[in-house]
């Protein structure tokens, strides 16, 4: 069974378990998928600690979650 097969519900709950930068990489690697996508976008729950304005250019925002995706790891260690 893939992930596009399973219920909002069950793929909420696995969503929650990722951190944030996981989250963007999922969300990326969808991109076949606007209804994984949507999902990841639009459930608040997965995003409760990331404030961002309405105002932000979204090409910009995708530029930045890249840019954190592929230095996720020196992003850790300096944490």
């Amino acid at each position: 069974m893939s992930l596009s097969e399973l219920p909002d519900v069950a793929l909420i709950k696995i969503f929650r378990t990722l951190d944030h930068i996981e989250l963007v990489r999922l969300y990326h690697s969808f991109q076949t998928s606007k209804r994984i996508q949507n999902l990841i976008r639009n459930c608040s729950c997965l995003w409760i600690n990331i404030h961002i304005k309405s105002t932000v250019d979204y090409h910009l925002f995708t530029y930045f979650c890249r840019l954190l995706i592929s230095n996720a790891l020196t992003i850790r260690q300096l944490i």
